[in-house]
């Protein structure tokens, strides 16, 4: 997901619509983030063939330009893991 230009400053949230396509329960259990400016609220365990959201905030205040941000998620999948990106350009505050 790339969000629109925004000032440094605002805490900026997005909703991840999750779809779970499989035959088992989807239990999304943690995350890794590389910043604690990266906030992230798990779903409750998505049945097969529903779909859950995702909610990442981040804190722009002392990020400038250029962020570009994964997201690991810790679930049930084959896999063990599964990632949602973002990116924004975060316009520096005018001194």
């Amino acid at each position: 997901f790339t969000f629109p230009k925004t000032k440094e400053g605002p805490v900026i949230t997005h909703d991840f619509v999750i779809t779970n396509t499989g035959t088992d329960e989807l239990v999304i259990s943690d995350y890794k983030v590389s910043c604690p400016c990266t906030k992230v609220i798990l779903p409750a365990p998505i049945l097969p063939g529903d779909t859950g959201i995702i909610q990442v905030n981040f804190e722009t205040k002392g990020k400038y330009y250029e962020q570009d941000r994964s997201i690991i998620l810790i679930t049930n999948t084959k896999k063990g893991t599964e990632k949602v990106r973002f990116k924004v350009f975060v316009i520096p505050e005018e001194d």
